[in-house]
């Protein structure tokens, strides 16, 4: 198993937790509190959050760049693109 996610990321015994957020359209929103930012923390949440075969809109990090590999569609944006993406303003 590889590691997602790579140096400069932030870990939660050195500075804010970085949190996972997953919101299904027009349904469940989904946060976790991470202690890092590798596969073995973020995979085992998403396969277990998100059906096989859904496409998952993310930012640009490279963390998301397995997500096709593990059976999931994947999209990227920035922020702002992002969340207008999502139906937000």
């Amino acid at each position: 198993m590889t590691d997602w996610g790579g140096r400069g990321r932030r870990k939660l015994e050195k500075e804010k937790p970085p949190i996972l957020g997953m919101i299904q359209r027009s349904g469940q929103v989904v946060i976790k509190m991470l202690s890092d930012v590798k596969q073995r923390m973020i995979k085992p949440l998403i396969t277990e959050t998100i059906a096989p075969g859904a496409m998952v809109m993310t930012d640009e990090y490279d963390i998301y760049a397995k997500l096709p590999e593990c059976g999931y569609g994947h999209k990227f944006s920035t922020g702002q693109k992002m969340m207008m993406n999502c139906g937000h303003s």
